[in-house]
């Protein structure tokens, strides 16, 4: 799921199936990508508990699923953020927890938001962009130099029936936002 405000920020929730998850938290729905660059206009803070209690609203209500019981986690790098005192401080604000324990293999920080400490379901207030939408109207995740959004329906065509999709260079995520009705994951 794709939530985004344009200019502004992006959140990305994703639900990877527990059989190709090489962290203890298989099973929970993953914060991928979240960026802020309207920190005069947003509080990260308030951006993250509106994209949970967006994901929460998605998965009931188009899914028909509750939320995993690990609830939802995201991964830090903090080789890769800007110096602070508390990586991830954006996300404890919002009501996750930073665990004692890091992945295994990159060494990263992880937060975590159990269910019962998820803020109510609540539908996306109109930057919800689904992979069944009107995509060809819709605007990138991120601008992206050299971009597929025109091309993503030929990428689909090219690529025939498959069962399996990986974007190894997400980009714009043009082409993952693209796909298909009747190529798209089910749970």
């Amino acid at each position: 799921m794709v939530l985004l405000i344009p200019g502004a920020a992006f959140w990305v929730t994703s639900w990877p199936l527990p059989e190709f998850v090489k962290h203890r938290w298989a099973g929970a729905w993953v914060c991928s990508a979240f960026r802020n660059e309207r920190r005069d206009l947003y509080r990260s803070s308030d951006l993250i508990r509106e994209a949970v209690a967006a994901t929460r609203w998605y998965c009931a209500n188009e899914w028909r699923v509750s939320e995993p019981e690990l609830g939802m986690v995201s991964f830090i790098d903090e080789d890769k953020i800007r110096r602070k005192r508390d990586p991830g401080r954006c996300y404890l604000k919002a009501g996750f927890v930073r665990l004692s324990e890091r992945t295994v293999t990159e060494d990263l920080a992880v937060v975590q938001q159990l269910p019962a400490a998820m803020p109510p379901a609540e539908a996306p207030l109109g930057a919800q962009r689904n992979f069944w939408g009107r995509l060809e109207d819709s605007p990138r995740a991120v601008p992206w130099f050299g971009g597929k959004s025109r091309a993503a329906h030929l990428v689909w065509a090219a690529f025939g029936d498959v069962s399996n999709y990986v974007e190894p260079f997400f980009g714009s995520g043009a082409v993952l936002l693209a796909v298909p009705e009747n190529r798209a994951p089910r749970r």
